[in-house]
């Protein structure tokens, strides 16, 4: 049996700037496929094929600061040319490994926090990601960039012979 790997330590970047101790919670995209219900003769009931295309990859980004470098990103078609970058260690059966997850898309909405006294000066972003990357201890685990129609899953490639067929 073995032990949970630990997310031990993060640091985001916004705009090549640390947000250490300023950034401390990110929901980080959610993975998921476009399918169609699938139902056929000899078999037991419904089921789902793939459609090979994504779901909307949304992030959510919680900063304990009103800042207003970041605020300029809403909203803005050129937000998308900002990379969001989150560098992590995770502590591996013992061993420190590093994580490192790029994220580059639309800066959406934004919402304050509930004022109260003695309560964070927070703003929740959500980014909606064209672009996704995550890398554990140098090794990409996946990659997806939308608009070139890449797709890597452990290595693979899996929009290949889509861009093949469809001659890009």
């Amino acid at each position: 049996m073995g032990v949970p790997n630990i997310l031990t330590d993060m640091n985001a970047f916004f705009k090549d700037e640390s947000f250490a101790g300023v950034c401390n919670e990110i929901s980080l995209p959610k993975v998921s496929f476009k399918t169609s219900d699938f139902t056929a003769a000899g078999i037991a009931g419904d089921t789902e094929r793939s459609l090979h295309r994504l779901d909307k990859l949304e992030c959510e980004v919680t900063i304990s600061s009103y800042n207003a470098k970041v605020l300029e990103l809403l909203g803005q078609p050129d937000s998308a040319q900002e990379e969001f970058r989150i560098r992590g260690s995770v502590d591996v059966n013992g061993e420190i490994k590093a994580v490192m997850v790029k994220i580059r898309g639309l800066w959406k909405s934004m919402e304050l926090n509930d004022f109260k006294p003695e309560s964070e000066a927070t703003m929740k972003f959500s980014i909606i990601a064209d672009k996704y990357q995550f890398e554990l201890d140098g090794n990409e685990l996946f990659y997806i960039d939308k608009k070139n129609y890449e797709v890597r899953i452990n290595g693979e490639d899996r929009m290949k012979k889509i861009r093949e067929a469809l001659g890009i």
